[in-house]
């Protein structure tokens, strides 16, 4: 009897130590993810295409670095160089170094993003979005949409008109080859949103580029295409 309840205590022993290792391993990211709490609410007000105050951004930014310090986190990184951008583009006109050293820092915050995640569609195209900003159309751009591409083809509209957008303007940087990329993005584009494709083609002047890359899969599409055309209307200048 004493020896079997030498054997019980020592199997509470091992299983309260266990506890206690899973505990410890578990408490950072568990830490992590509370320290998140704060900047998801207007973090998914900007994944919806809606605007955030700077009470929201600064959310957002100490939310996302509290958190890296408990465990490093692929997304949270990503995430914190979008609101080195959003920063950079609320400074307006003005600031022009303090919005250089707020793209350079979401530039490197991406690469560390990209170093634990390598396969993420959205880090690659905000990388592309970041180099665009910084220094214009340049094959690092176009590299970086060609691997957001591939790693991510059929994501959220928000995402695939962003990529289409930085794709066209700097559609001179693709090789030939990597241009069936653009027009598998415009067939999925018109699959999801007719209209907003349309009005991109127009507002690129490459309706023709479009039109050809639609009627592939969508033989019909072209009076629908040419009818949202001509109801299209520009901003002047």
């Amino acid at each position: 009897m004493a020896k079997f309840l030498k054997i019980e205590n020592l199997l509470g022993l091992i299983l309260l130590v266990l506890g206690i290792f899973v505990i410890i391993l578990a408490g950072p990211a568990m830490v992590s993810s509370y320290a998140l709490i704060p900047g998801n609410a207007p973090l998914r007000e900007v994944g919806y295409g809606k605007g955030v105050d700077q009470e929201g951004l600064d959310a957002i930014t100490r939310s996302r670095t509290r958190a890296l310090v408990w465990a490093p986190d692929p997304r949270v990184t990503s995430d914190l160089a979008l609101a080195k951008v959003l920063e950079s583009e609320q400074l307006g006109s003005g600031g022009t170094d303090q919005k250089k050293a707020l793209l350079y820092e979401a530039e490197a915050l991406l690469r560390q993003s990209l170093a634990l995640k390598p396969a993420d569609p959205y880090a690659w195209a905000r990388l592309g979005y970041v180099q665009f900003l910084l220094e214009g159309p340049t094959k690092e751009v176009a590299r970086a949409l060609k691997l957001s591409f591939l790693t991510g083809p059929h994501e959220p509209p928000q995402l695939v008109f962003l990529r289409l957008k930085l794709a066209l303007a700097t559609l001179d940087y693709f090789a030939l080859e990597d241009i069936s990329l653009i027009r598998h993005q415009i067939r999925f584009a018109w699959k999801r949103q007719k209209q907003q494709t349309a009005y991109l083609a127009a507002a690129f002047q490459m309706e023709a580029f479009f039109l050809n890359a639609i009627e592939t899969t969508d033989p019909g599409g072209r009076e629908t295409f040419l009818n949202f055309i001509k109801r299209v209307k520009l901003p002047k200048g």
